[in-house]
């Protein structure tokens, strides 16, 4: 299940705070992704591939696409916080100083058809 967490931080620290988080994720990705697709890879090289082999190998591709779908959602927040952060910086561009907070959306009845 995910949550989401925030705090707060100077407006011009935000760039910084995604690279720490991006940089976080590269590293994850070296030792868990990389390290599950090489196995998975190295296991169908060898020579004589047996069933248990090719067990080994789906299990392996698994682990890396859990890890993978971790590291996208990873991504998506950096994407959304650097997409408030542009908007952010342009709204004080445009004069307007502080940013404002976000409005909830709104929600339209269906009419029924």
């Amino acid at each position: 299940m995910r949550v989401n967490i925030s705090y707060s931080v100077d407006l011009d620290e935000v760039p910084e705070k995604v690279s720490e988080l991006a940089s976080k994720e590269i590293s994850l990705m070296k030792k868990e992704l990389v390290p599950s697709l090489e196995d998975a890879i190295g296991v169908l090289m060898l020579p004589n591939v047996d069933i248990n082999r090719v067990v080994t190998a789906v299990s392996e591709f698994q682990k890396a696409g859990s890890e993978l779908e971790k590291i996208i959602m990873k991504i998506t927040d950096c994407t959304n916080i650097l997409s408030g952060f542009l908007e952010a910086k342009i709204h004080m561009a445009n004069g307007s100083g502080e940013r404002e907070e976000p409005k909830e959306a709104e929600v339209l009845d269906e009419e029924p058809s």
